[in-house]
């Protein structure tokens, strides 16, 4: 039986594809990446088919043509066990080429970087506490056991806590309240050594860092400060290349120079990795996104992001890249709202259509803003998308003959043991929404969606009943203390940065 799935063609040709890496290599051969501190373009002297040109690096195509050789030769799955990619329960992050005759399976990472929350009471947006994410990293967790299609993980840093020790209190909620991996930022040197100890505490293998790349052609020092600093100690990382260039504002409005640009950048940081490190597991993905000219602002779930994510997954895959670009579902609403839910509801389907498999930013609102209403919305919206990705199982109409005579007789099919047996697999079961007829609702009077929501969250958080276990609770818990004296002391009038 053939299962019938929607599709998006392939929009860049060969020579489109072809004719933007030629571009984006000259890019990198003659302009080269910023890299304004003169310690780090040292690292770099005496490498073969690297050359320093006042405060530029500049690499020879053929040096970098051969690492992105290697990297597509590189076998995918080697590489996902190479960057400690974690198998997650209830998850499948299958490639867009072999969904066709096999199940897709769409979840969504909740947002990890809020500073706010839309208060589930007032919806007041305020700064985001340490009690807050305790209660939204159970609310994830107990969503997740429920049968949501969302993952765990504390979505956000505590406010009113001191800011050097709010990515490990971050790792350490996550790890305390939620049964799946969780993911933080590491935005010092010296957090990061803590939640690295954490992690091992979890059984966690690799510390996984990102070299970012600024717009346009510049190097982002601290990342490769901190890039660096693990590997001259050896610690068992990997690293991914990414950036963040906006059309018409850090890139340019023409989309074939912004593609070019965009992988010029990433190129460069990609090979400034394999000559440091030639060892540590290297990922790319090219971005691109949406700029709003008013005011001067990223376009969050603008109609053109879902159009530039599927062209950046493209260029990705003709490099080998593993990840599916721009896999966020923002919005630029404040609240959860009508606009939060057209503007993510229509790009997860579009990215989903493009290959995107694992969701980010669930809860999500505006950017620094999380929403626990927002969560179960969206996680409604990745269900459904799901749904639509799962097309239909066509069959042969031969073998239905019977089932056609036995509706005739009938005069209905509700009562067959084909309904019966197959309505389940073939209809989609709605958390939140319904599709009641007008008289049911009327007779029933239930609460708005966004009522029905809230009631959703406080008993989501109620059940949840997780905690870690006591052995590795204590040991984060003696990490963590020590992370808050060291990186909360003052050192020469000022904390750990």
């Amino acid at each position: 039986m053939r299962r019938i799935t929607p599709q998006l063609n392939r929009q860049l040709t060969d020579q489109d594809l072809q004719r933007i890496h030629a571009c984006a290599i000259k890019l990198v051969d003659e302009t080269g990446i910023q890299v304004r501190e003169q310690s780090l373009r040292d690292r770099f002297a005496g490498f073969p088919g690297c050359r320093i040109q006042g405060d530029r690096l500049c690499f020879d195509p053929d040096l970098v043509e051969a690492f992105v050789e290697e990297h597509r030769r590189r076998d995918k799955p080697q590489i996902d066990k190479d960057l400690g990619q974690h198998p997650r329960p209830h998850s499948s992050a299958s490639s867009p080429e072999g969904d066709s005759g096999s199940e897709i399976h769409l979840r969504l990472l909740p947002y990890d970087y809020a500073s706010h929350i839309v208060d589930l009471n007032t919806d007041e947006i305020r700064p985001i506490t340490e009690k807050d994410l305790v209660e939204m990293t159970r609310l994830t967790d107990a969503l997740h056991s429920a049968g949501y299609p969302v993952l765990g993980g504390c979505p956000g840093f505590a406010q009113d806590l001191p800011e050097p020790v709010r990515a490990v209190a971050q790792y350490k909620i996550g790890a305390q309240f939620c049964r799946t991996p969780t993911s933080v930022d590491l935005p010092t040197i010296q957090a990061a050594e803590f939640i690295f100890r954490m992690m091992q505490v979890m059984g966690e293998k690799h510390l996984g860092l990102s070299l970012f790349m600024f717009n346009p052609l510049r190097v982002d020092e601290a990342s490769l400060e901190r890039v660096l600093f693990f590997i001259d100690r050896g610690y068992p990382i990997s690293v991914g290349v990414g950036h963040m260039p906006l059309l018409g504002a850090t890139a340019p409005i023409s989309l074939a120079g912004a593609l070019a640009q965009s992988a010029a950048e990433i190129l460069a940081g990609f090979t400034m990795l394999r000559l440091l490190a030639p060892d540590v597991p290297v990922n790319l993905r090219i971005q691109l996104f949406a700029f709003d000219m008013r005011f001067s602002n990223i376009a969050l779930g603008a109609p053109e992001e879902g159009l530039l994510a599927r062209l950046c997954k493209e260029l990705t895959d003709f490099y080998g890249g593993l990840e599916s670009p721009n896999p966020y579902i923002f919005s630029s609403s404040k609240l959860p709202n009508q606009q939060a839910a057209v503007e993510k509801a229509v790009t997860a389907l579009y990215k989903a259509l493009a290959g995107v498999r694992t969701f980010t930013v669930g809860g999500a609102t505006a950017s620094g803003v999380f929403s626990p209403e927002q969560l179960v919305i969206d996680c409604e919206i990745i269900d459904y998308v799901n749904r639509v990705m799962q097309g239909f199982e066509l069959g042969d109409p031969f073998d239905d003959l019977e089932l056609i005579q036995e509706g005739l007789t009938r005069g209905l099919y509700l009562d067959t043991d084909a309904t019966a047996s197959r309505h389940r697999s073939t209809f989609w079961k709605p958390h939140l929404f319904e599709h009641s007829p007008l008289r049911h609702w009327q007779e029933s009077h239930p609460e708005d969606l966004r009522a029905r929501t809230k009631t959703i969250v406080r008993q989501m958080i109620e059940r949840h009943n997780y905690r870690l276990e006591p052995g590795k609770w204590q040991q984060l818990e003696a990490i963590y203390t020590e992370a808050v004296s060291r990186l909360s002391t003052p050192v020469d009038g000022k904390l750990h940065r």
